[in-house]
């Protein structure tokens, strides 16, 4: 104990000898050095805090990188299905390549001994008239002559014997519209017979003019024909019988004429309910069900390429050239495709009949006023008509249907091939033999009748693969 005090002794004295102005102070108990000692602590204590300070926010700051850093690696190598949030986007880079694409570049191609154009000098005759200009004998030049009131487009209607039914008057009337397309920078005018504003169809179609192309229509009183309205009758065409029985002067002017009817009454829509009630859908089930949901008709587009058949229809007919076993016919058409059938247009209107035959892409039916309204049916469709006993007259709704766009079939179930000539020779050589051919019923082949409808199909099928053609477009492709 005496050792370990000794060396402590030393050891103090040794310190207050390096040290003398400590030793000093320490000994002194004056109350100025308590102060200034009291101060070099508190600049140590602040000097300390200073540093933690510091030392505590660079600890935070890099805490916070270190989290940021390595969470962000590991997100980038989960999959894009583990992301816990929006996945991260790419960028992506815009490089224009070639492609095939289909469109609507070509007039369809119609197979028919008919044509399917004609020239206006064809058809129409009067002060206002075209004519060509001769040089060499060889047409030049259409002109159209300058008359006084060279702002309105008239066409009078030629009021004949026949005309009163409605298929005859609208012969004149398909071709007062291309006099009117052809001069559509005139205000269209139709001078029509007041008579014949009682008919339903022509009323109608007349009144379709009116809405959709704005066509001014004058009433003309068969028996005083000086109330005539001069200043348009001065620059009038009249429609002549032509050497078809229906013309027009384009495939053209029948689409701009069905698109406008199409349209402006909504004719197409998903949700039309102007459709014929009674119409019913035979399918391949052999269900029958009335129904007025149909397939798209046309030919097939980008938008619907998974169309691979045409829309059928069949539109009998009451009284005289009905066709009394269609059930047959139609048991033999569903085995290939649905068939919409329609008994008869009795009690529709004007409308419902124009509803019908824009969704029709191949008709079959008895000869007959029925289908005065084909011209309706959509691009490369055709019809099949249906001929009795003693009646082969296919020129009338053959020409119909080439001068609109569509193609044309006639089968005569009269009898055979070789005694079709001298059947309907004999049956139009009086008006009674002609008036009992018409009245006679029509009993069809049905699978002959399937054979003219096959070789329809295949018509539509190669109209509408020559309307569209294959061109090659610049579309921006993005890539990664």
């Amino acid at each position: 104990m005496a050792s370990t005090n000794t060396i402590r002794a030393s050891l103090v004295h040794q310190r207050r000898r390096s040290d003398p102005a400590s030793s000093s102070s320490s000994s002194s108990s004056s109350p100025s050095n308590g102060l200034s000692r009291r101060r070099s602590i508190l600049r140590h204590y602040v000097r300390y805090a200073f540093l933690s300070f510091i030392m505590l926010m660079s600890s935070l700051s890099f805490i916070s990188y270190h989290d940021k850093y390595f969470s962000r690696q590991t997100y980038e190598r989960l999959s894009p299905t583990q992301h816990p949030v929006k996945a991260v986007e790419s960028k992506k880079t815009t490089k224009k390549k070639l492609k095939k694409k289909r469109i609507l570049g070509q007039p369809p191609t119609i197979v028919s001994r008919w044509p399917t154009s004609h020239d206006l000098t064809d058809f129409v005759t009067g002060p206002a008239a075209p004519y060509y200009t001769n040089h060499n004998n060889n047409r030049s030049q259409l002109v159209f002559p300058t008359m006084a009131h060279n702002n309105q487009s008239v066409c009078e209607f030629r009021d004949i014997s026949y005309s009163f039914h409605f298929p005859h008057a609208m012969q004149q009337l398909l071709r007062c519209f291309s006099w009117w397309h052809a001069n559509r920078h005139q205000r269209p005018v139709l001078v029509l017979p007041a008579t014949h504003a009682q008919y339903s169809y022509t009323s109608a179609f007349v009144q379709a003019l009116r809405d959709i192309w704005k066509v001014q229509v004058f009433f003309l009183p068969k028996s005083d024909k000086a109330e005539r309205p001069l200043r348009a009758i001065s620059a009038t065409v009249q429609t002549n019988n032509g050497k078809t029985p229906f013309q027009m002067t384009s495939l053209h002017d029948a689409q701009v004429l069905r698109d406008g009817i199409q349209q402006h009454y909504h004719l197409l829509d998903n949700k039309n309910d102007t459709l014929p009630t009674a119409i019913q859908t035979i399918t391949h089930n052999k269900n029958q069900s009335t129904t007025t949901t149909m397939a798209p008709p046309g030919c097939p587009t980008p938008n619907h390429d998974n169309k691979s058949m045409p829309v059928v229809g069949f539109l009998n007919r009451q009284g005289g050239r009905r066709v009394t076993n269609y059930q047959a016919i139609l048991q033999a058409l569903n085995l290939t495709s649905t068939v919409y059938y329609l008994d008869s247009f009795d009690h529709t209107t004007f409308l419902q009949q124009a509803a019908f035959m824009s969704h029709m892409d191949i008709l079959i039916g008895p000869h007959g006023a029925q289908l005065t309204s084909a011209f309706l049916q959509p691009t490369c469709g055709g019809m099949l008509e249906l001929f009795p006993k003693g009646l082969f007259w296919t020129s009338f709704f053959g020409t119909l249907a080439t001068t609109t766009g569509h193609h044309h079939a006639a089968l005569y179930t009269g009898g055979a091939l070789a005694k079709q000539q001298n059947e309907t020779k004999y049956y139009q050589s009086t008006l009674e033999l002609r008036v009992q051919s018409r009245n006679f019923q029509i009993h069809a082949n049905p699978p002959a009748v399937v054979q003219q409808v096959e070789q329809l199909i295949q018509q539509w099928r190669a109209c509408c693969d020559s309307m569209y053609v294959d061109v090659e477009v610049e579309e921006l492709e993005e890539e990664e």
